[in-house]
């Protein structure tokens, strides 16, 4: 299977190639099922560009790596001398290891306790200070070199890592933070966050086909852990609308949902302004995690 270079979404300031280039982060956001990328603008802490690939189907890490590394030769954007560059990858071959008991010489048997198979891939492990936990996760050893092969200064963390990171860092100072519900949402998967006493209380991903899958999911999560949904807040982020089918169910079993909001202080080009501020809310704050 070949993967198309025509983004789904492609918005840039008109005036991203006048930019001095040292100051400028990019943030690469990927999986087996998309690529996006933001670029921003440090010294004005402003978004210049968002950028979305969604494939047709999941695809297979070799080809992944080579959709990477012709994108790579396709983009000149890409091949920018960045001030810093982040990648999350989106993965199930993943855990979280408490500072207390971390070993970095153990990294390998963290991961087995959960996922057998190992081989050709590279484990990374990745330390959040503020939650003291550690995320460790196998990236396949074909998609890291294909950014080994474009570039020279990057960091690659887990995408839980860049979502409850961005969830802490913009939240925890909040009214009400430990009494609310996060969940990011994409095409068939979706990520739930839930804080208490601002420590990391649940954090897990789940599978579905329809929309029911995905009220199932999540009343199970809090029956599970004794949340009362009419007493919650469920704060929603990612590929999800006011007018969506999983939004209008969700509505007749929880009450207060609302659409999340940046804390931070960036801003966005008129141009990107369109966009919807829970749709790219990760890849946009995952900048913060290095």
């Amino acid at each position: 299977m070949t993967i198309s270079l025509n983004p789904t979404e492609n918005l840039f300031d008109p005036a991203i190639n006048k930019q001095n280039y040292s100051s400028i982060s990019l943030s690469i956001q990927l999986s087996l099922k998309y690529l996006s990328f933001c670029i921003i603008d440090n010294s004005q802490n402003k978004f210049l560009a968002i950028v979305n690939y969604v494939f047709p189907e999941k695809v297979s890490s070799f080809v992944l790596a080579d959709f990477i590394n012709k994108l790579f030769e396709y983009e000149s954007l890409l091949k920018k001398e960045y001030k810093n560059i982040i990648i999350s990858y989106e993965c199930t071959q993943s855990t979280l290891i408490p500072d207390e008991i971390y070993d970095n010489s153990n990294k390998e048997i963290y991961l087995s306790f959960f996922n057998q198979e190992i081989e050709d891939k590279i484990i990374i492990s990745n330390f959040a200070p503020e939650l003291k936990l550690y995320s460790i996760f196998a990236i396949p050893k074909c998609i890291n070199n294909a950014f080994q092969n474009n570039l020279s200064n990057y960091k690659i963390i887990h995408s839980s890592n860049s979502y409850f990171q961005s969830i802490y860092n913009n939240f925890s100072n909040t009214e009400n933070f430990n009494s609310k519900i996060f969940v990011d949402v994409e095409s068939h998967s979706f990520e739930i966050v839930i804080f208490r006493n601002n420590k990391l209380l649940f954090n897990n991903s789940f599978q579905f086909k329809t929309k029911e899958d995905f009220l199932y999911y999540l009343l199970f999560v809090l029956n599970q852990l004794n949340i009362n949904p009419v007493k919650i807040q469920l704060v929603l982020s990612g590929k999800i609308t006011p007018n969506s089918s999983i939004f209008n169910l969700l509505t007749k079993y929880i009450s207060n949902i609302i659409f999340i909001e940046n804390q931070s202080n960036f801003t966005f080009s008129d141009v990107l302004s369109q966009i919807p501020p829970q749709q790219y809310f990760k890849l946009l704050n995952q900048i913060k995690c290095v």
